[in-house]
């Protein structure tokens, strides 16, 4: 048979037995480093809850889009969005010039739902899911190099809403809870 080993070393067991401090004993910690940590967490917390009440946070949908030379432009995004449209904040649309990225804000003047045809006519390939179309103008292009002979392949961002950080936290917490 196996010699049976201890399953605590001895060093460990004579440290127990000698007891530096009776059990049962509450651990001692200086009051002037609990002081301390304690005004840290609070001005933590303080500076937390101050920053999610200015902080905004942007909830955005994105999809591609086509620039023409005259500064039109056709954008496909997801079909989910449709009833957040109405009150969106902003739409941009970004295309690469180069090594640069080129961003203008967009004036939406149609909004329709996408189809093949027109997808075509804009120069678009079709998204995986439903889409609607957005057309309309650019303006405050962020680069002089903007007039180009051909359509450009380019991404839309639509920001359909703009809220604190408290306050989307607050939503995500109501609609957890029911």
């Amino acid at each position: 048979m196996k010699e049976l080993r201890p399953i605590f070393r001895q060093e460990a067991v004579d440290a127990r037995a000698a007891g530096e401090r009776p059990s049962g004993e509450p651990l001692r910690v200086d009051s002037r480093w609990v002081r301390w940590l304690y005004v840290i967490v609070l001005v933590l917390v303080v500076a937390g809850v101050a920053t999610s009440m200015r902080l905004h946070v942007d909830a955005t949908t994105s999809g591609t889009a086509a620039v023409n030379p005259d500064g039109t432009f056709s954008a496909l995004i997801p079909a989910a969005v449709a009833p957040q449209l109405e009150g969106a904040h902003s739409m941009r649309i970004e295309w690469a010039d180069g090594a640069d990225t080129v961003r203008a804000t967009a004036t939406v003047d149609h909004v329709a739902a996408a189809d093949e045809a027109s997808m075509a006519r804009a120069h678009l390939q079709p998204l995986p899911q439903p889409a609607i179309m957005l057309s309309g103008t650019l303006s405050n292009i962020d680069s002089p190099a903007v007039g180009s002979s051909h359509t450009r392949k380019a991404r839309a961002v639509v920001v359909l809403r703009s809220e604190t950080l408290i306050d989307t936290l607050g939503r995500r917490l109501s609609g957890m809870l029911g």
